[in-house]
């Protein structure tokens, strides 16, 4: 009669060798079993090849990944990163220019207490509501062509913010500017984490953020110099 012992892996897998007496063969596990006299023993080579295998197919998909991101020199980044906080400061300033100057605008255009609010609600409103849109947006058609759309967008908006003759023109346009600084908000932060290494992105990122900082200082300061202006110009 075999006895446990003679299982060569009895000492690495105790738990899978069982004796069950004279009767029939018992099955302990779901994998396939091999019975040699009253002990059943479990074949476990498969699991043991398949172990190899799986762990280079995960060292492969680690290379891959890391293989994505270009390495780029630091003078690049600073050059990209100069780019990215330039074009997100259009998107953040304009949150807050219109906040010194929105009492000359709206008596200019006769708005009333709820059209005065919001010129710089609808702004806000359409700019955090489509924010979560470009994320998947920007895998279909690519980062650089929607941030490209994005400023178009918001460009458009502000002429027509310019030309705008009625407050409801003028709330309508602030809203179409809201939707592309909601897209340049987003390309921006994911375009600059893509071309930074893992372990250095929060770097970068702090000194990004700068750029809303320098947004909430400059913003009613340009808006109280651009109303200051036009009030000057003789009509």
């Amino acid at each position: 009669m075999s006895s446990s012992s003679d299982w060569p892996f009895s000492d690495i897998y105790p738990s899978q060798t069982e004796a069950v007496g004279d009767g029939p063969p018992t099955t302990v596990s779901s994998l396939p079993v091999l019975s040699t006299g009253n002990v059943v023993q479990i074949e476990s080579r498969h699991t043991l090849d398949s172990t190899p295998t799986a762990a280079s197919s995960a060292t492969a998909l680690d290379k891959s990944h890391v293989s994505q991101f270009p390495k780029l020199s630091t003078c690049r980044l600073l050059l990209a990163h100069i780019g990215a906080a330039l074009t997100l400061f259009l998107a953040t300033t304009d949150a807050t220019i219109v906040s010194t100057s929105l009492p000359s605008i709206s008596s200019d255009l006769n708005a009333t207490e709820s059209q005065y609010t919001w010129v710089g609600v609808s702004y806000l409103l359409t700019q955090t509501a489509f924010q979560p849109l470009y994320g998947k947006i920007s895998d279909l058609i690519g980062r650089k062509i929607l941030l490209h759309v994005s400023i178009i967008i918001f460009a458009i908006g502000s002429l027509l913010c310019g030309l705008a003759t009625t407050i409801n023109m003028l709330i309508a346009s602030r809203a179409l500017a809201g939707i592309g600084g909601g897209g340049i908000v987003s390309c921006v932060w994911v375009i600059t984490s893509e071309i930074v290494e893992e372990r250095k992105r929060a770097k970068w990122s702090q000194a990004l953020s700068i750029t809303w900082s320098c947004s909430a200082v400059a913003g009613p300061l340009l808006g109280g110099l651009f109303s200051g202006m036009i009030s000057l110009v003789p009509s």
